[in-house]
Parts: structure tokens; C-alpha cells; sequence
């Protein structure tokens, strides 16, 4: 809770710093490349090394591209889900893989690539459709080469068997025991069986007093009452504390005219495109766009993009057309490692900064949240203070304005008399195994450190009573 409020009050340095660093370090140096300084200048591309193998920049560009265009997102949107991270996380793992795998000896044949790429084709086949169609069908929507599909497909089924040792193993053991495995496992086998239920056997008995004493004996520490406590405490709620924060409207005015330049939205455009794999393809059907021809019914099957909206800042370098041609223009095809791009700019929505109104209300939330952690802070530390000093619970509470309540009985496993469960300290302190355990090393009279209950709520406790372990009478267990 108290680093959830640290970070909820600098979040708005923290959000500004973040998105500057990570736009200027990643997104200005890889994915913009303005004027080639991070390839030319920088002879050391390699972002990452896996044994004697490097992943360079230009490659993650390439697969980081592709993902993120896949998912219909933008670089920004990128960025705050930490798709980025994930993407190399998965470069590494594959290239990892692939290494440990060449160690091990799991080699996937040609043919077994071949039969799953025909078996894949096979599904995504259309009326008409000859395999080898659909193959370059299928490799032009994504922008992948005939040997960048068989390369995947390798490196999936290769990481299937990495992953699961069983299944490695089963691909790889003798013919002979995978025959005889087949028998055991196909093997079936009939029986004849009768059940005895315990109300069936024990049916006609009946236990005495003397016999159910007896057992009780052998059995008592089983029924016995575990030990108890009651703690005295003082109770801090940032429920409570939010009560009574009050924001006024000037408060949130004065917020926004000293911070106008964070609600600034940059300008955006909406564009459709194509993608193809041909540039005289591309050449030819910009031209025919250009005679208000619609790009969607010129695009070839499963290379139209639908409508989206931009910002400068998502598009690589390569894109930077986009945001120099005026509405309506189909600008010339534009190259990427996904092909050739024909892109239409069907609207565009100036920069501009974001009114009093739009914000306000997430303004005053902010402002809401800084002062909460503000005030409980301060409240903390003051209530830390009192007890390192040894003040009591009383003092501590008259100095702060509380109030001293009672708390439990409670046993050691968070075990309470069901009617105090409307008690929501009890009950938080009842699932908060590892504080009771701490406070039932507590000397009676002895006051606790102020500890966290749960997200909202914060506790000094003092030992007020103890309730030993204790044996129940015969009488009491003998209905059980």
C-alpha cells in the first residue's frame, strides 16, 4: 500500500520521464533511425547475444514490426503493454531453444516440415484455389518468404518438443517400445467387485459411554481449544483519510494552467493501405488509385489493411510520408521488410491540446490520490515515531485523534467466534497469516510495530489477554 502511494504521487514525473526516455531510446534510435545514426554511426548492432549467436537490431526491428502491425497497435500502445520486452524475451527463448535443441540431437527432417506446411495449406485453401496459390497467398498477407515460413514452422515444432520432454521422448524412442507402450496402454481387463460402505459395517453398532471415553482418551489432543488472544489496537484507514480530502475546482484549474504542456494530443491520421509484395504491383495499383479508383477493391486477396488511426511517433522511419501529404492523397509506394506500402490519408486531426474539461476529472483523481498518500505518510510516520518512543496506545491515539478498540478472540490459524465477522480488522487480520504469527510472539502488555493489514489499512496492536490451550470435557465432544 505505501509504495502504491509513493508511486500515485510522483506518477506524473515518473509517466512524463518514462515515455521521453523510452521514445528518445528506443523509438528514436531503432524504430525512427532519423538520419541512419544509430546503424551508420554505431558499428556494433547486437542486442542481444545467446551463446556464440547475436540478435541484432535490424532483426528485432523486423519481428518487433510485424508483431505490432499483426496486432493492430500502435508503438506507443506497444510500449505501455512492454510488447516490446516480450518480443526479445521470445528471440532469446526461440534462439536458446534452437541451441539446446542442436545439443540434445532433436534434428525435425525435411519431409516432416514439408507435410506440415502441405497439411497447413490444406486448411486455408479457398475455392478454386491451387495449394501453390494459396501458399503465395498466404505468405504475401504476412510478408514472409517461402523460407521464412519453413524456418518457423522448425522452430515451432522444435520448441513444442523442448518444451515438453515427454513429448520429445515419444518422438524419438524406438519403433519397438513405442509397439509395446501401445499394447500396455490399449490394454483392458474385467473384474468383479463389491462395495462396503461404513454405514453398511456399522450398521448394528452402537458405542457406549465407556467406549466412547475410552476412545476419547486416545483422541482428546484432537478436540482441544486452541490458544487465544485479545489485542488492544489503533486502527489508520485510508478510507477514512480519503473522507475528508477535499479537492476544489480551483485546486484542479490551478493543476491544469501549470501543467498545459503534459495535455498536449500530437496530430493523428487515419489512412488505409496495401501491402504487396511487388513493386511494379504497388506502382500499378497507386496509379489506379489515383483515378478514384477504391484501394480496397484494388488490393489483392488478403493484402487490404483497414482503416486506422496513426501518430507520427508509432510509424518507423520509413513511414514518415504519411505525415507530409495532405488529405486525400494516395502517396507513392513506400518500402518496408513487410513489402511495398500503398497508403491512402483518408483524414487528419491537427495537434492540439487538450481542454480543461476533457481532463478534469482524471486531473482531480490525481490530485486526490497525491494527497491521500500525502496525509498517510505523514500519519505513518508520526504514529511510527510515538511508538519507537514507547508511548502507549492511548496516548498515541488521543495525540492522533483515534480511537483504542479491541480485538478477537483470535487463535494463531485466524480462527474467530463467527458473530465478530462483521469486525473487518478481525477479518483482515485473520487472513494475514504471517502478522498474527508475528503477534502471537507478543508478550502480554507488549505493543507490536505499526504494521500493514492490507492495502488501505494500517494497525498498532497491544497484547491485551491470553487464553491458554485448554483440553474440552468429554461431555462437550461426545455428539461429535
Amino acid at each position: 500500500m505505501l509504495n502504491s502511494l509513493r508511486e500515485g504521487a510522483s506518477a506524473k514525473v515518473i509517466k512524463f520521464l518514462a515515455l521521453g526516455f523510452v521514445l528518445l531510446g528506443v523509438s528514436g534510435m531503432i524504430f525512427m533511425d532519423v538520419g541512419g545514426f544509430f546503424r551508420g554511426g554505431i558499428t556494433d548492432t547486437t542486442l542481444a547475444r545467446v551463446g556464440r549467436t547475436t540478435i541484432s537490431i535490424q532483426a528485432f526491428e523486423r519481428t518487433a514490426q510485424q508483431a505490432i502491425r499483426s496486432q493492430n497497435m500502435t508503438m506507443q500502445e506497444a510500449y505501455r503493454f512492454g510488447l516490446l520486452q516480450n518480443i526479445l524475451d521470445e528471440m532469446i527463448t526461440r534462439e536458446a531453444a534452437k541451441q539446446e535443441a542442436v545439443r540434445e540431437g532433436i534434428v525435425i527432417s525435411q519431409r516432416d516440415i514439408a507435410n506440415r506446411v502441405h497439411d497447413f495449406v490444406k486448411t486455408q485453401m479457398q475455392p478454386g484455389e491451387t495449394p501453390q496459390k494459396t501458399l503465395e497467398r498466404l505468405l504475401s498477407s504476412q510478408g514472409l518468404t517461402q523460407d521464412d515460413l519453413l524456418a518457423s514452422m522448425r522452430q515451432s515444432q522444435t520448441q513444442a518438443l523442448m518444451a515438453d520432454p515427454m513429448n520429445a521422448a515419444v518422438a524419438f524412442v524406438p519403433r519397438l517400445a513405442t509397439e509395446a507402450m501401445g499394447r500396455f496402454q490399449a490394454e483392458r481387463r474385467d473384474i468383479v467387485f463389491m462395495t462396503l460402505t461404513p454405514e453398511v459395517a456399522g450398521a448394528n453398532l452402537k458405542a457406549d459411554d465407556e467406549t466412547l471415553k475410552t476412545y476419547f482418551e486416545t483422541v482428546k489432543d484432537q478436540y482441544q481449544i486452541p490458544e487465544q488472544r485479545v489485542f488492544r489496537a489503533i486502527v489508520l484507514n485510508a478510507d477514512d483519510i480519503k473522507a475528508g480530502i477535499s479537492i476544489t475546482d480551483a485546486d484542479v484549474q490551478a493543476a491544469y494552467n501549470e501543467r498545459k504542456d503534459q495535455f498536449r494530443i500530437g496530430e493523428r491520421r487515419k489512412i488505409e493501405q496495401v501491402v504487396v509484395p511487388d513493386e511494379n504491383k504497388a506502382k500499378e495499383i497507386t496509379q489506379a488509385a489515383r483515378s478514384n479508383t477504391s484501394l480496397k477493391a484494388l488490393a489483392p486477396a488478403g493484402t487490404y489493411r483497414d482503416i486506422t488511426e496513426v501518430e507520427q511517433a508509432s510509424l518507423p522511419a520509413e513511414m514518415a510520408p504519411v505525415f507530409a501529404g495532405n488529405k486525400g492523397v494516395v502517396l507513392n509506394p513506400i518500402k518496408t521488410p513487410l513489402g511495398w506500402h500503398i497508403i491512402k490519408i483518408i483524414d487528419i486531426k491537427p495537434a492540439r491540446a487538450q481542454t480543461f474539461d476533457e481532463v478534469k476529472a482524471d486531473l482531480r483523481k490525481e490530485l486526490e490520490s497525491d494527497a491521500l498518500h500525502n496525509e498517510m505518510e505523514s500519519r505513518i510516520s508520526k504514529i511510527d515515531e510515538a511508538v519507537s518512543q514507547g508511548d502507549t496506545l492511548d496516548t498515541v491515539a488521543t495525540n492522533m485523534g483515534l480511537t483504542v478498540k479491541d480485538v478477537g478472540p483470535i487463535d494463531s490459524q485466524g480462527t474467530f467466534a463467527p458473530t465478530e465477522k462483521s469486525d473487518p480488522l478481525l477479518t483482515a487480520l485473520g487472513q494475514n497469516k504471517d502478522l498474527l504469527s508475528s503477534l502471537f510472539e507478543l508478550m502480554e502488555g507488549e505493543t507490536s510495530d505499526l504494521a500493514e493489514i492490507n492495502e488501505s489499512m494500517y494497525a498498532v496492536f497491544a497484547l491485551n489477554s491470553v487464553t491458554p490451550t485448554r483440553d474440552r470435557e468429554f461431555a462437550e465432544v461426545k455428539p461429535e
